[in-house]
């Protein structure tokens, strides 16, 4: 998302609130060495750890929120064995 639609800037640490099938639950990003900061309408593989577990497969898509509103979306590529 644009940042005038909403889109904001995703920092290593930051908090978000990801909304899967399941509903929402709160995260944390780590984005990939070396990127200090993910500006909007760009794209980027990140970890997310989710403050609670939840079940997830790849290919599933989920949006999420930053400070109340919409913020962008994404694609499970990966999980955790």
């Amino acid at each position: 998302m644009s940042e005038a639609e909403g889109g904001a800037e995703l920092l290593t640490g930051g908090c978000l609130h990801f909304s899967f099938r399941a509903g929402p639950l709160r995260g944390s990003v780590t984005l990939p060495q070396g990127m200090e900061v993910l500006h909007p309408l760009h794209t980027a593989t990140v970890t997310v750890a989710l403050e609670q577990p939840v079940a997830l497969e790849s290919g599933q898509r989920f949006v999420f929120r930053h400070r109340g509103r919409a913020a962008g979306s994404g694609v499970v590529t990966g999980l955790p064995r």
